[in-house]
């Protein structure tokens, strides 16, 4: 009973593949992953997010340009440049239900 009760309590977990990137979401968190070249430093790297947009520009290299799917908080947003990836995580500003998520596929 209680991992069914874990399963129900967690929300589950979205992702999809694209070129250049993936991204996932769970609940009211969007991770977005960008695979890049080892040795690149934080100054080759640029992200901006607005409410409803997302850029991401590695090496001067459009990777990420366009309007996102729903409104998020730009205040939430944060990125870490890892080994071979940045990391960014935005909130979105209403949590997605699986209704959404059926109605309106990613």
């Amino acid at each position: 009973i209680k991992e069914l009760q874990a399963q129900i309590d967690s929300p589950p977990v979205h992702e999809q593949h694209n070129e250049g990137y993936s991204w996932s979401y769970s609940g009211d968190e969007v991770s977005v992953i960008v695979p890049i070249s080892e040795g690149l430093q934080k100054q080759d790297v640029k992200v901006k997010v607005t409410r409803q947009s997302l850029s991401v520009v590695v090496a001067g290299n459009d990777v990420i340009s366009g309007t996102l799917f729903q409104e998020i908080d730009p205040d939430a947003m944060s990125y870490t440049l890892e080994k071979d990836r940045i990391v960014i995580l935005l909130e979105m500003k209403k949590k997605m239900t699986w209704i959404e998520t059926m109605t309106y596929p990613c």
